[in-house]
């Protein structure tokens, strides 16, 4: 499955590259999780405190998520909600990054790279919505990368963490191997030198699995696409998931496919 290009800023703020923390670090004011959260100094999180608090925000949940670009240290926060039902949360988030100075090895200073990107957080029930516990929790908050009402967000995280999605038989999503037989008689020298292959001649099997969501996995963003169909991004690590996409039918949501990216 291609990944939608709305979601190139998410797979962009995920440049760090640490061994790490599977387990929240403590704060008075916050919840930090990812894997370079337990590399942050106390003088980082006042620093990326700061940054956030001068575009007018507060933070709730700081994410410091591990990437494949070792020269960039990012801190993505959750700020405070300005939407809040009992079982749904939205609010903006606000990202920084410092680079490594290459002839000193050193940090450079902390800087707002994106900010405005809107999040919701639909609560696991019995969960209180400030309880995160990694970032792996399927309670944490995802990206919102296009404009969808609050009973939309609801429905479609209730429909992919439920047992409906778990036992949900893509007939179109498939893992295996193809193996080709070529017969002796296909295979020719062109005008040109390079072997062709007549396509008749091409015999094709493939083994495949049916595979249903993991509802155990964190959703990671939610996208609508120009035709209708919206595509859930779920979060194994902080390179890689799976990928649903849904489709609306009358007042229902249904699963369409069910995918991996990897970024």
């Amino acid at each position: 499955m291609r990944i939608p290009n709305a979601l190139s800023l998410a797979f962009a703020i995920s440049a760090l590259l640490f061994a790490g923390c599977r387990t929240p670090v403590s704060h008075p004011h916050f919840t930090i999780v990812g894997k370079g959260g337990c590399q942050l100094s106390k003088e980082d999180i006042a620093n990326v405190e700061h940054i956030v608090k001068d575009n007018g925000e507060q933070a709730w949940l700081l994410d410091a998520p591990r990437g494949q670009v070792a020269d960039w240290q990012l801190v993505v926060a959750y700020c405070s909600p300005r939407i809040s039902t009992h079982e749904l949360r939205r609010g903006f988030v606000v990202a920084v990054r410092r680079p490594l100075q290459a002839s000193t090895n050193t940090w450079g200073e902390w800087t707002l790279v994106g900010k405005g990107f809107e999040y919701a957080q639909v609560r696991i029930p019995g969960r209180d919505f400030d309880r995160i516990e990694s970032e792996q929790d399927s309670n944490r908050p995802f990206r919102i990368l296009s404009p969808f009402a609050d009973a939309e967000l609801v429905s479609i995280a209730k429909l992919v963490r439920s047992a409906e999605a778990i036992l949900s038989a893509v007939t179109n999503c498939a893992f295996g191997t193809v193996t080709l037989e070529l017969s002796s008689s296909s295979q020719s020298m062109g005008s040109d030198h390079f072997r062709s292959i007549s396509k008749s001649a091409i015999y094709g099997r493939a083994e495949y699995i049916r595979m249903g969501i993991q509802t155990t996995l964190p959703i990671l963003t939610v996208t609508r696409e120009s035709n209708g169909s919206v595509n859930v991004m779920f979060r194994k690590d902080d390179w890689s998931g799976q990928a649903v996409v849904l489709r609306q039918q009358g007042k229902n949501w249904v699963i369409v496919s069910v995918g991996i990216w990897m970024a």
